[in-house]
């Protein structure tokens, strides 16, 4: 069974690679219990350690892939409908499905007005989420990742990731603090959200989740009243400038606009086209998580449906 829900009560705009490498070792632990986990669902086993093998495929085909987000099969539904979504991981909106793993993530939740309740699963399930949708308006589905480490091998391949997401001050950072050229390591976090339509009409709006980077819509995406929207982007609850956000919009051929933030964290993107819509942004620090690493990387998204 795929994961499902329990209920419990002024911006500038400019023009326009990381390794995922998943190494947490309770993973490992799923594989080595796996039979026993499952007490004889020689199936679920199966798919289980396909998906583990799958990871370690990824390690080398997504070299520089980044972006991490959730993508529902469907974006308006009707009340009591059942949704399902994917999470995935890739490059420029396309991407391969991950599974529903515990260990995986710290929080994975639905919102909705007057409602806020746990994803649950079991681990292997696919879609990730697959649940019915109750409450009319707008539902929001997020996920917080517990961290995870990435290594590289040449500071080449952590320069190409750096650039790409217009984090070069870490790169002079990293020269200053005479950390090494080669064979180190950083932490990352993923805090994924989707905007997702219940036909029907509520009060419920975007608002901030109390993840660590979080991209906040001030606009209804089902709704828009304006061909533009205002998002704020929050490290730890306050607007954080001077960051680089990417819009990828999918409709046919994809589309990728760049924007900064402003010093309130702010920026107002182009909405005009219909379709899907990916907002990434990624924030760096020096490393959180007392495993070695020298740098811990952020990476917010958000993803939403502008309707014709």
């Amino acid at each position: 069974m795929a994961g499902r829900i329990r209920c419990a009560s002024a911006t500038k705009v400019i023009k326009k690679n990381k390794i995922f490498h998943k190494t947490n070792t309770p993973t490992m632990r799923f594989f080595r219990k796996s039979i026993i986990f499952y007490r004889g669902s020689v199936f679920r086993a199966f798919i289980l350690i396909l998906f583990i093998s799958f990871g370690l495929f990824l390690n080398t085909r997504y070299v520089f892939a980044h972006e991490f987000w959730i993508e529902p099969e469907r974006w308006i539904l009707e009340q009591d409908e059942t949704l399902t979504a994917q999470i995935k991981v890739g490059q420029h909106f396309r991407g391969d499905a991950s599974p529903f793993i515990r260990d995986w993530f710290s929080r994975f939740e639905l919102h909705s007005f007057n409602l806020s309740v746990p994803v649950e699963g079991h681990d292997g399930d696919l879609p990730a989420f697959k649940a019915k949708l109750i409450q009319p308006g707008l539902n929001l589905l997020l996920y917080h990742s517990t961290p995870d480490t990435v290594y590289y091998s040449t500071m080449e391949k952590f320069e190409k990731f750096l650039k790409r997401e217009g984090l070069l001050s870490i790169l002079k950072q990293h020269k200053e603090q005479s950390y090494p050229e080669k064979s180190f390591s950083e932490t990352y976090v993923r805090c994924a959200k989707s905007l997702i339509q219940v036909n029907g009409k509520s009060e419920f709006s975007d608002y901030f989740t109390g993840m660590p980077l979080e991209m906040v819509a001030s606009f209804d995406p089902y709704d828009l009243k304006k061909p533009f929207g205002e998002l704020q982007l929050l490290w730890n609850g306050s607007g954080i400038g001077g960051l680089l956000v990417r819009v990828f919009h999918k409709q046919g051929k994809m589309m990728e606009t760049e924007y900064l933030t402003n010093d309130q964290g702010k920026v107002n993107i182009h909405l005009q086209a219909p379709g899907e819509y990916l907002v990434n942004a990624v924030h760096m620090t020096e490393g959180a998580f007392n495993r070695g690493e020298f740098w811990t990387s952020y990476w917010a998204s958000l993803t939403f449906h502008v309707p014709q």
